[in-house]
């Protein structure tokens, strides 16, 4: 790893937009399957010859030529990564894959072909514009190029199993049992980023497991999660940015296992806004947490003022603004 002093202020800022960003632009699902999509188009409109040269078609089409790398590359580093995985104690498992991520977004900030990756959006214009800077044709990049998608398909996959998708790849992972920032439930201190994704993790985990009503599905409430936590593409006012430090100080510090009594907290708030279909305690605890020793009741109607300190009722109007609709 670079040190701070070997890092320019621009390479630093592309670091850094990438770190902030990095839950959104390494899930890459949708954006495989419009890939898959333009090759199968391609490859339909074309006749049956003998003398076909499909591969110079392809050559010359930088957008089909990335289509075609992404689709081929996806999962070529997953042994890798699960042979790595089975290496490391269960309940550090989903810090140290934060901590590879970051290093590996780091690396891959450098490379010159990754410049304008912090752009990417999910759409299927973004990815086409960005087939445009990788010099597909230049056979003396070919090494560059393969190290780019090599490093790519990491980030993805790691990306992957921070937002719960561990079982995917074959890699076991208990959300509930890893460690975060709740290893010394006496000491009051600041997470470094990386035990960020980690805490995001377990969210979007609990997330998973609730009996959500009106038209709203789990995956709205992790968008809702991402973005409050200033951990999607929604670009955050300085006010709202405040409120989500305030939010990620409550997660992060203080006695208790935070991350489950914010999430108490979240599900009041959410139940009160008849999203979610409250059960009561302590049936409801077993569902998110497994058991419902050591966790008080959640407040009908309310966000639970016996388990959080008046700042949680600071990041209301953060939850209200992102809260999903009915």
């Amino acid at each position: 790893m670079m040190t701070q002093n070997d890092i320019s202020s621009a390479l630093q800022a592309r670091i850094d937009r990438l770190l902030n960003n990095a839950d959104h632009l390494f899930s890459l699902g949708n954006i495989r399957e419009q890939c898959q999509q333009a090759l199968i188009a391609f490859y339909t409109t074309q006749q049956p010859s003998p003398y076909a040269n499909w591969g110079e078609q392809l050559s010359n089409n930088a957008v089909l030529c990335f289509a075609q790398t992404l689709t081929l590359t996806y999962l070529s580093t997953k042994n890798e990564i699960v042979k790595w995985a089975n290496g490391c104690t269960d309940e550090y498992l989903l810090h140290e894959v934060a901590e590879w991520r970051n290093n590996l977004i780091e690396d891959f900030a450098q490379k010159k072909i990754a410049s304008r990756w912090y752009q990417m959006k999910d759409d299927d214009l973004w990815w086409r514009k960005f087939a445009y800077n990788i010099p597909f044709n230049d056979a003396d990049r070919e090494g560059e190029i393969k190290t780019f998608f090599m490093i790519l398909d990491k980030i993805c996959i790691l990306t992957d199993i921070l937002q719960g998708h561990a079982e995917e790849y074959g890699i076991d992972v208990d959300y509930n049992n890893c460690i975060s920032s709740q290893e010394d439930e006496t000491t009051v201190r600041n997470t470094p980023t990386s035990n960020r994704q980690v805490i995001l993790a377990q969210l979007q985990n609990y997330a998973d497991k609730g009996d959500w009503v009106n038209g709203i599905d789990s995956e709205d409430v992790k968008h809702m999660l991402r973005t409050v936590l200033g951990q999607s593409e929604t670009s955050l006012s300085t006010k709202e940015a405040e409120q989500s430090e305030t939010l990620w100080h409550l997660l992060e510090s203080g006695r208790g296992d935070r991350v489950k009594i914010v999430w108490q907290n979240m599900v009041g708030y959410l139940d009160d806004k008849k999203l979610f279909r409250q059960k009561g305690s302590p049936a409801l605890n077993r569902d998110f947490f497994g058991d419902d020793k050591g966790y008080t009741n959640i407040d009908k109607g309310r966000p639970s003022k016996g388990l959080m300190a008046a700042d949680f009722e600071r990041i209301i109007p953060l939850l209200d603004a992102y809260c999903p609709e009915k």
